[in-house]
């Protein structure tokens, strides 16, 4: 949603800056946002929940937008997007293939790989379909990374 709505509104707001790459095409950042949506999908969303009916069901949920609370995010994340633009705040707009957005998504998906198959599949008495201590350490190296970015980028 962010890449195809900076692509709509970023003419429009003089306080937005084109990042690195010049060009203004979608087509190069949606291809490999298909790819990690398809993998994201088939890795965490299924693989990941194998032998857990109930994550598997949550994540089927997810995928068909029947989740309130992930319809609810997606909507603020879109009108949080649209009202930096439409109220002409500052913000760095991004196409590519190798954003800074890409980047921290790809390699957390490794990292996220490599703990589950790693320290969750080796530990299966500490995390049981019943507990969700997985899903937390899938999830924390995207969450370290992006804190570490945003951190990074306010203080630079």
């Amino acid at each position: 949603m962010r890449i195809i709505i900076d692509r709509l509104f970023y003419k429009s707001n003089s306080n937005a800056l084109l990042g690195f790459s010049k060009n203004t095409s979608i087509l190069p950042s949606l291809f490999p946002m298909g790819i990690y949506f398809v993998f994201i999908v088939v890795f965490f969303g299924f693989i990941s929940s194998w032998k857990n009916e109930e994550i598997a069901l949550m994540n089927m949920e997810i995928l068909f937008f029947k989740n309130t609370f992930f319809v609810l995010n997606v909507i603020f994340a879109t009108i949080e997007r649209i009202l930096l633009h439409r109220t002409q705040q500052a913000v760095i707009v991004i196409f590519g293939i190798f954003t800074p957005n890409m980047l921290i998504l790809h390699i957390s998906i490794i990292l996220g790989a490599l703990l589950m198959f790693f320290v969750i599949r080796s530990f299966p008495d500490i995390f049981t379909p019943s507990n969700l201590w997985g899903s937390v350490i899938i999830i924390f190296p995207f969450i370290l990374i992006k804190a570490f970015f945003a951190y990074y980028r306010q203080n630079k």
